[in-house]
């Protein structure tokens, strides 16, 4: 392991491990690394381990001062992240337990919004996508500064075919990347799109080979440390005057908490159709089915 590198340990009272985390010191570099067997989905456990994680980096950049570059990505096979746990979403909506749904929200919403906002500190987020991110997961990819998707990465929001919507996010995010009405598009389709196509409509930032994505972000951040004074500045300049509203984020996610208690049976059955059909070549094929 290179002297530069220092593994983080969790928190003694945290028991999941579904993340790893890592700090560079050479640019001062936070990665934070879904393990290869987490769940493809998030869950509730999963959304208290990434709150965690935050939370230790917001310590890291306020108690050490070092940290300037934070990167999310994930070691499943083939999977960004295949969304919300939707199991969950239709059950709550059977139980009418909208405690919580809001629960999930709030903490998912928050989430997106600190990658979104670089936690309002003078460092830059990224997100490296290795495959798959669908509805939360291409969500969580969009809270980030810099979004890197290798050139195999598929991206969907397929939430309106069971009748909802993507609400911790997706539109107050997309919509500063590309026109309203593009954003509206992509969200409304529920269309699967490549990582090329979301690049050369302004989504993604940086599309690599596969296998490349980690060493694209390190050139990245290479190459843009000379410039680091000059972005951070920009950057809070735009958080000053083009602030991502998270009045806006959370207004969006009472909605979305609305929608899911109002799922019918036939909504409820086609959830219960994607969650038995969890692996990703069936997703594909049932999302491209119109």
């Amino acid at each position: 392991m290179s002297a530069n590198i220092s593994y983080i340990p969790r928190k003694k009272d945290h028991h999941s491990s579904h993340i790893s985390t890592f700090f560079d010191k050479k640019h001062g570099v936070h990665w934070a690394i879904l393990n290869k067997d987490a769940p493809k989905r998030i869950t509730l456990e999963m959304l208290n381990d990434l709150q965690q994680v935050q939370n230790e980096v917001k310590d890291h950049i306020d108690q050490q001062g070092d940290l300037n570059y934070q990167i999310f990505t994930s070691a499943i096979p083939g999977i960004f992240s295949l969304g919300g746990d939707l199991g969950l979403f239709s059950q709550c909506s059977v139980t009418h337990d909208r405690a919580t749904l809001e629960k999930y929200a709030r903490v998912s919403t928050d989430f997106v919004y600190n990658g979104a906002v670089n936690y309002h500190k003078p460092i830059t987020t990224i997100s490296i996508v290795k495959g798959a991110a669908f509805g939360g997961g291409f969500e969580g990819a969009l809270g980030a500064n810099v979004v890197i998707a290798e050139k195999q990465s598929l991206f969907s929001f397929p939430e309106t075919r069971f009748g909802m919507f993507p609400g911790m996010g997706a539109f107050t995010l997309l919509k500063r990347r590309v026109p309203v009405h593009v954003a509206e598009e992509i969200i409304f389709s529920a269309k699967i799109y490549t990582a090329e196509q979301l690049h050369d409509m302004g989504v993604v930032d940086i599309v690599c080979e596969e296998g490349e994505g980690d060493s694209t972000a390190s050139a990245f951040i290479a190459k843009r440390h000379r410039q680091k004074k000059g972005i951070d500045t920009m950057r809070s300049m735009v958080e000053q005057f083009a602030p991502v509203d998270r009045e806006e984020m959370y207004a969006i996610t009472d909605r979305w908490v609305d929608s899911a208690l109002d799922l019918g049976e036939k909504e409820r059955r086609i959830i219960e159709v994607l969650m038995k059909k969890n692996d990703l070549r069936t997703l594909q094929d049932l999302l491209d089915t119109d």
